[in-house]
Protein backbone atom coordinates (compact mmCIF):
# COMPACT_ATOMS: atom_id res chain seq x y z
CA UNK A 1 0.00 0.00 0.00
CA UNK A 2 1.10 3.28 -0.87
CA UNK A 3 0.52 6.10 1.53
CA UNK A 4 1.22 9.77 1.36
CA UNK A 5 1.42 12.06 4.70
CA UNK A 6 1.07 15.57 3.97
CA UNK A 7 1.58 18.01 7.17
CA UNK A 8 3.33 21.59 7.24
CA UNK A 9 6.34 20.69 9.34
CA UNK A 10 8.71 17.85 8.89
CA UNK A 11 12.19 17.83 9.98
CA UNK A 12 14.54 19.38 10.18
CA UNK A 13 11.86 22.19 10.46
CA UNK A 14 10.52 20.52 13.24
CA UNK A 15 8.57 22.85 15.82
CA UNK A 16 6.37 20.13 18.14
CA UNK A 17 4.58 16.87 19.38
CA UNK A 18 2.48 16.94 15.79
CA UNK A 19 6.04 16.71 13.82
CA UNK A 20 7.21 13.65 15.96
CA UNK A 21 3.53 11.90 15.71
CA UNK A 22 3.94 12.30 11.63
CA UNK A 23 7.66 10.89 11.99
CA UNK A 24 6.32 7.68 14.05
CA UNK A 25 3.50 7.12 11.52
CA UNK A 26 5.99 7.24 8.71
CA UNK A 27 8.14 4.53 10.48
CA UNK A 28 5.44 2.40 11.74
CA UNK A 29 4.36 2.19 8.14
CA UNK A 30 7.83 1.54 6.95
CA UNK A 31 7.84 -1.07 9.10
CA UNK A 32 4.70 -2.86 7.66
CA UNK A 33 6.21 -2.57 4.85
CA UNK A 34 4.09 0.19 2.87
CA UNK A 35 5.51 2.78 1.10
CA UNK A 36 5.56 5.77 2.09
CA UNK A 37 5.95 9.68 0.87
CA UNK A 38 5.95 12.85 2.22
CA UNK A 39 4.37 16.50 1.45
CA UNK A 40 5.38 18.97 3.38
CA UNK A 41 6.21 23.23 3.53
CA UNK A 42 9.51 24.48 2.46
CA UNK A 43 10.73 27.67 3.71
CA UNK A 44 11.49 30.72 1.42
CA UNK A 45 12.50 33.73 0.77
CA UNK A 46 11.82 35.14 -2.15
CA UNK A 47 9.19 34.81 -5.22
CA UNK A 48 11.86 32.53 -7.70
CA UNK A 49 12.17 30.45 -4.96
CA UNK A 50 8.17 28.84 -4.92
CA UNK A 51 7.93 25.40 -5.81
CA UNK A 52 7.92 21.78 -5.52
CA UNK A 53 11.40 19.85 -4.53
CA UNK A 54 11.23 16.39 -4.78
CA UNK A 55 14.47 14.82 -2.39
CA UNK A 56 14.42 11.30 -0.59
CA UNK A 57 16.12 11.93 3.14
CA UNK A 58 16.50 8.56 5.31
CA UNK A 59 15.28 6.66 2.27
CA UNK A 60 11.48 8.43 1.98
CA UNK A 61 10.62 10.51 -0.62
CA UNK A 62 9.72 14.01 0.48
CA UNK A 63 8.29 16.79 -1.53
CA UNK A 64 8.89 19.81 -0.33
CA UNK A 65 6.62 22.55 -1.41
CA UNK A 66 7.26 26.30 -1.47
CA UNK A 67 3.86 27.72 -1.89
CA UNK A 68 2.95 31.09 -2.95
CA UNK A 69 1.64 33.85 -0.12
CA UNK A 70 2.80 36.94 1.62
CA UNK A 71 5.77 35.24 3.47
CA UNK A 72 6.56 31.84 4.42
CA UNK A 73 5.01 29.81 6.88
CA UNK A 74 8.42 29.36 8.84
CA UNK A 75 8.21 33.62 9.01
CA UNK A 76 4.84 34.13 9.60
CA UNK A 77 5.29 35.05 13.63
CA UNK A 78 7.55 37.87 12.37
CA UNK A 79 5.18 39.64 10.72
CA UNK A 80 2.64 42.22 11.81
CA UNK A 81 -1.00 41.36 12.94
CA UNK A 82 -2.20 42.95 9.54
CA UNK A 83 0.27 40.65 7.29
CA UNK A 84 -1.12 37.69 9.31
CA UNK A 85 -4.69 38.62 8.17
CA UNK A 86 -4.22 38.67 4.90
CA UNK A 87 -1.67 35.54 5.06
CA UNK A 88 -4.45 33.31 6.79
CA UNK A 89 -7.29 34.91 3.91
CA UNK A 90 -4.88 33.54 1.03
CA UNK A 91 -4.22 30.10 2.98
CA UNK A 92 -7.63 28.72 3.47
CA UNK A 93 -8.18 29.45 -0.55
CA UNK A 94 -4.57 28.95 -1.97
CA UNK A 95 -5.45 27.30 -4.95
CA UNK A 96 -1.85 27.56 -6.66
CA UNK A 97 -0.52 25.70 -3.83
CA UNK A 98 -2.93 23.14 -3.55
CA UNK A 99 -2.56 22.70 -7.52
CA UNK A 100 0.82 22.07 -6.50
CA UNK A 101 -0.05 19.28 -4.40
CA UNK A 102 -2.55 17.99 -6.33
CA UNK A 103 0.20 17.50 -9.29
CA UNK A 104 2.11 15.50 -7.26
CA UNK A 105 -0.82 13.13 -5.94
CA UNK A 106 -1.90 12.68 -9.40
CA UNK A 107 1.96 11.91 -10.02
CA UNK A 108 2.56 9.09 -6.80
CA UNK A 109 -1.50 7.96 -7.09
CA UNK A 110 -1.49 6.54 -2.90
CA UNK A 111 -4.32 4.36 -2.20
CA UNK A 112 -4.46 6.44 1.05
CA UNK A 113 -3.38 10.45 1.72
CA UNK A 114 -3.09 11.09 5.44
CA UNK A 115 -3.08 14.85 5.91
CA UNK A 116 -2.27 16.39 9.32
CA UNK A 117 -1.69 20.12 10.46
CA UNK A 118 -2.51 21.71 6.65
CA UNK A 119 -1.68 25.41 7.55
CA UNK A 120 0.53 27.21 4.95
CA UNK A 121 0.11 24.13 2.82
CA UNK A 122 -3.95 24.92 1.46
CA UNK A 123 -7.05 24.44 3.40
CA UNK A 124 -8.31 23.97 0.06
CA UNK A 125 -6.84 19.84 -0.30
CA UNK A 126 -9.58 18.19 1.25
CA UNK A 127 -11.67 19.19 -1.75
CA UNK A 128 -9.01 18.86 -4.05
CA UNK A 129 -8.28 14.61 -2.57
CA UNK A 130 -12.14 14.22 -2.82
CA UNK A 131 -12.36 15.13 -6.44
CA UNK A 132 -9.36 12.85 -6.97
CA UNK A 133 -11.21 10.22 -5.64
CA UNK A 134 -8.62 9.04 -3.31
CA UNK A 135 -9.15 8.12 0.43
CA UNK A 136 -8.25 10.92 2.55
CA UNK A 137 -7.68 10.34 6.70
CA UNK A 138 -6.79 13.39 8.66
CA UNK A 139 -5.73 13.09 12.19
CA UNK A 140 -6.72 16.73 14.23
CA UNK A 141 -3.88 17.77 16.73
CA UNK A 142 -5.29 21.08 17.70
CA UNK A 143 -7.45 23.66 17.88
CA UNK A 144 -6.32 24.94 14.51
CA UNK A 145 -9.94 24.12 13.00
CA UNK A 146 -11.44 26.63 15.73
CA UNK A 147 -9.31 29.40 15.60
CA UNK A 148 -6.68 30.46 13.08
CA UNK A 149 -3.79 31.00 15.92
CA UNK A 150 -4.44 27.17 16.86
CA UNK A 151 -4.98 28.64 20.56
CA UNK A 152 -7.00 29.06 23.06
CA UNK A 153 -7.04 29.51 26.89
CA UNK A 154 -7.42 26.70 29.33
CA UNK A 155 -10.67 28.17 30.09
CA UNK A 156 -12.49 28.47 26.79
CA UNK A 157 -15.93 29.30 26.79
CA UNK A 158 -16.95 31.96 24.00
CA UNK A 159 -16.08 32.13 20.67
CA UNK A 160 -15.79 35.15 18.54
CA UNK A 161 -17.76 36.32 15.58
CA UNK A 162 -14.51 36.11 13.57
CA UNK A 163 -13.71 32.43 15.07
CA UNK A 164 -17.16 31.67 14.55
CA UNK A 165 -17.00 32.66 10.37
CA UNK A 166 -13.81 30.80 10.51
CA UNK A 167 -15.03 27.79 11.66
CA UNK A 168 -18.21 27.95 9.09
CA UNK A 169 -15.62 27.80 5.94
CA UNK A 170 -13.83 25.02 7.88
CA UNK A 171 -16.62 22.26 8.09
CA UNK A 172 -17.40 23.15 5.18
CA UNK A 173 -13.91 22.33 3.49
CA UNK A 174 -13.87 19.28 5.56
CA UNK A 175 -17.13 17.76 5.55
CA UNK A 176 -16.03 15.45 2.67
CA UNK A 177 -13.26 14.36 4.57
CA UNK A 178 -13.65 10.18 5.02
CA UNK A 179 -12.28 9.43 8.44
CA UNK A 180 -11.27 11.94 11.35
CA UNK A 181 -8.49 10.93 13.73
CA UNK A 182 -8.36 12.94 17.49
CA UNK A 183 -5.53 11.43 19.82
CA UNK A 184 -7.75 12.44 22.70
CA UNK A 185 -11.42 11.96 23.60
CA UNK A 186 -11.21 15.66 24.75
CA UNK A 187 -10.92 16.92 21.07
CA UNK A 188 -12.79 14.71 19.78
CA UNK A 189 -16.20 16.12 21.73
CA UNK A 190 -14.42 19.91 21.72
CA UNK A 191 -14.91 18.85 18.11
CA UNK A 192 -18.17 17.84 17.72
CA UNK A 193 -19.38 20.62 20.53
CA UNK A 194 -18.61 23.06 17.35
CA UNK A 195 -20.21 20.80 15.20
CA UNK A 196 -17.36 19.48 12.81
CA UNK A 197 -17.13 16.52 10.92
CA UNK A 198 -20.80 15.80 11.11
CA UNK A 199 -20.63 12.88 8.51
CA UNK A 200 -17.40 11.55 8.59
CA UNK A 201 -16.16 9.04 10.28
CA UNK A 202 -14.23 9.58 13.55
CA UNK A 203 -12.58 7.62 16.50
CA UNK A 204 -9.71 8.42 18.74
CA UNK A 205 -6.58 6.53 18.59
CA UNK A 206 -3.84 7.44 20.51
CA UNK A 207 -0.54 8.99 18.71
CA UNK A 208 1.45 6.22 20.83
CA UNK A 209 0.54 2.80 22.39
CA UNK A 210 -0.17 2.44 26.22
CA UNK A 211 2.55 2.41 28.61
CA UNK A 212 2.86 -0.44 30.92
CA UNK A 213 3.08 1.36 33.99
CA UNK A 214 4.13 -1.75 35.81
CA UNK A 215 7.54 -1.87 34.31
CA UNK A 216 8.61 1.93 34.74
CA UNK A 217 10.53 2.44 38.15
CA UNK A 218 9.04 6.34 38.56
CA UNK A 219 11.06 8.90 40.43
CA UNK A 220 11.02 9.08 43.93
CA UNK A 221 10.72 12.66 45.80
CA UNK A 222 13.10 14.20 46.84
CA UNK A 223 13.44 15.37 43.26
CA UNK A 224 16.40 18.44 42.52
CA UNK A 225 16.57 18.25 38.30
CA UNK A 226 13.66 19.73 37.00
CA UNK A 227 12.68 20.09 33.64
CA UNK A 228 10.62 22.11 31.12
CA UNK A 229 10.14 20.60 27.12
CA UNK A 230 8.74 22.78 24.55
CA UNK A 231 7.77 26.45 22.93
CA UNK A 232 9.34 29.51 24.71
CA UNK A 233 5.50 31.47 24.71
CA UNK A 234 3.53 33.05 27.15
CA UNK A 235 0.57 30.64 26.20
CA UNK A 236 2.88 27.70 27.22
CA UNK A 237 3.02 28.75 30.74
CA UNK A 238 6.48 30.47 31.00
CA UNK A 239 5.88 33.42 32.68
CA UNK A 240 4.02 31.06 35.15
CA UNK A 241 6.99 29.18 35.72
CA UNK A 242 9.42 31.76 35.95
CA UNK A 243 7.23 33.76 38.99
CA UNK A 244 6.75 30.19 40.54
CA UNK A 245 10.14 29.24 40.31
CA UNK A 246 11.25 32.61 41.55
CA UNK A 247 9.19 33.09 44.29
CA UNK A 248 10.87 29.19 46.37
CA UNK A 249 13.43 29.91 48.57
CA UNK A 250 16.78 30.42 46.79
CA UNK A 251 18.29 27.92 49.23
CA UNK A 252 16.44 24.97 47.82
CA UNK A 253 18.98 22.81 46.14
CA UNK A 254 16.90 22.72 42.63
CA UNK A 255 18.16 23.12 38.95
CA UNK A 256 15.99 23.98 35.96
CA UNK A 257 17.13 22.93 32.29
CA UNK A 258 14.31 24.36 29.43
CA UNK A 259 14.54 23.05 25.99
CA UNK A 260 12.57 24.68 23.53
CA UNK A 261 12.85 28.10 21.18
CA UNK A 262 10.22 30.92 21.10
CA UNK A 263 8.93 34.34 21.52
CA UNK A 264 10.42 34.39 25.29
CA UNK A 265 13.88 33.43 24.04
CA UNK A 266 15.67 36.60 24.91
CA UNK A 267 13.11 36.83 28.36
CA UNK A 268 14.35 33.18 29.54
CA UNK A 269 17.74 33.90 28.49
CA UNK A 270 18.50 36.77 30.73
CA UNK A 271 16.48 34.94 33.36
CA UNK A 272 19.67 32.03 33.35
CA UNK A 273 21.96 35.16 33.99
CA UNK A 274 19.90 36.42 37.08
CA UNK A 275 19.31 32.48 38.13
CA UNK A 276 22.39 30.20 38.45
CA UNK A 277 19.75 27.57 39.20
CA UNK A 278 18.24 27.74 35.90
CA UNK A 279 19.49 26.77 31.84
CA UNK A 280 17.98 27.33 28.58
CA UNK A 281 19.46 24.39 26.13
CA UNK A 282 17.76 25.78 23.10
CA UNK A 283 16.37 23.24 20.47
CA UNK A 284 17.74 19.74 21.36
CA UNK A 285 17.28 17.17 18.32
CA UNK A 286 15.10 13.97 19.14
CA UNK A 287 18.24 11.94 19.63
CA UNK A 288 19.90 14.59 22.35
CA UNK A 289 16.10 15.23 24.07
CA UNK A 290 15.68 11.33 24.71
CA UNK A 291 19.29 11.40 26.35
CA UNK A 292 17.97 14.29 28.11
CA UNK A 293 14.92 12.91 30.07
CA UNK A 294 17.11 10.08 31.66
CA UNK A 295 19.49 12.67 33.60
CA UNK A 296 16.29 14.76 35.26
CA UNK A 297 14.05 13.86 37.74
CA UNK A 298 10.53 15.73 37.10
CA UNK A 299 9.29 17.37 33.79
CA UNK A 300 6.96 20.80 34.70
CA UNK A 301 4.33 21.21 32.06
CA UNK A 302 2.74 25.00 32.83
CA UNK A 303 0.50 25.19 29.39
CA UNK A 304 -2.03 28.10 29.92
CA UNK A 305 -3.62 26.97 26.68
CA UNK A 306 -5.93 24.03 25.29
CA UNK A 307 -3.90 21.00 24.68
CA UNK A 308 -4.61 17.83 22.94
CA UNK A 309 -2.35 14.85 24.48
CA UNK A 310 1.69 16.61 24.75
CA UNK A 311 4.09 14.45 23.69
CA UNK A 312 6.60 15.66 26.32
CA UNK A 313 3.84 14.02 28.67
CA UNK A 314 4.12 11.06 27.15
CA UNK A 315 7.85 11.26 26.91
CA UNK A 316 8.10 11.65 30.68
CA UNK A 317 5.99 8.65 31.81
CA UNK A 318 7.75 6.42 29.82
CA UNK A 319 10.89 7.85 31.25
CA UNK A 320 9.89 7.15 34.97
CA UNK A 321 9.83 11.25 35.45
CA UNK A 322 7.86 12.92 38.11
CA UNK A 323 5.24 15.01 36.07
CA UNK A 324 3.87 18.54 37.68
CA UNK A 325 1.22 19.49 34.96
CA UNK A 326 -1.41 22.35 33.86
CA UNK A 327 -4.98 20.69 34.23
CA UNK A 328 -5.66 21.75 30.61
CA UNK A 329 -7.26 19.91 27.46
CA UNK A 330 -6.78 16.53 27.50
CA UNK A 331 -3.53 16.14 29.90
CA UNK A 332 -5.70 14.82 32.56
CA UNK A 333 -6.83 12.00 30.34
CA UNK A 334 -3.28 11.50 29.25
CA UNK A 335 -1.63 11.48 32.44
CA UNK A 336 -4.41 10.99 35.29
CA UNK A 337 -3.81 7.20 35.88
CA UNK A 338 0.15 7.85 36.41
CA UNK A 339 0.97 7.57 39.79
CA UNK A 340 4.07 9.61 39.31
CA UNK A 341 1.73 12.96 38.34
CA UNK A 342 0.40 16.05 40.31
CA UNK A 343 -2.01 18.06 38.35
CA UNK A 344 -2.56 21.77 38.92
CA UNK A 345 -4.54 24.27 37.91
CA UNK A 346 -3.39 26.30 35.07
CA UNK A 347 -1.80 30.12 35.91
CA UNK A 348 -2.19 29.45 39.68
CA UNK A 349 1.53 30.38 40.47
CA UNK A 350 0.99 29.38 43.76
CA UNK A 351 -0.27 26.18 43.14
CA UNK A 352 2.65 25.59 41.21
CA UNK A 353 5.40 26.78 43.59
CA UNK A 354 3.72 24.65 46.43
CA UNK A 355 3.75 21.68 44.65
CA UNK A 356 7.91 22.45 43.49
CA UNK A 357 8.50 22.64 46.95
CA UNK A 358 6.85 19.78 48.07
CA UNK A 359 8.30 17.54 45.94
CA UNK A 360 12.22 18.89 46.72
CA UNK A 361 11.76 18.22 50.66
CA UNK A 362 9.90 15.40 50.85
Amino acid sequence: MKICFIHNLYPPYARGGAEGVVLHQVAEHRKQGDEVIVVTLAPWQSLRQWGVKKIVEDTVVVYRVAVPNVCSYMNLVDCSLWVRLIWHCIDIWNVPAARMVKRILIEEQPDIVHTHNLMGISFLLPKFIKRLGMKHIHTVHDVQLITPSGILPWNHTHDFIFDKIYQAIMKRLFKNTDEIIFPSVFLQKFYEKHGFFVHAKTEVKHNFLPINFSSIDIKQPPCQHFLYVGGLEVHKGIRVLFDAWESLPKKLDIFLSLVGDGAMRQKVEDWTLEDPRVQALGWLDAKLLAEYYTKVDVLIFTSICIENTPNVLYEAMRNGLRIIASNTGGVNELIGSYTGATIVEPDNIEVLAKEIKKIVEV
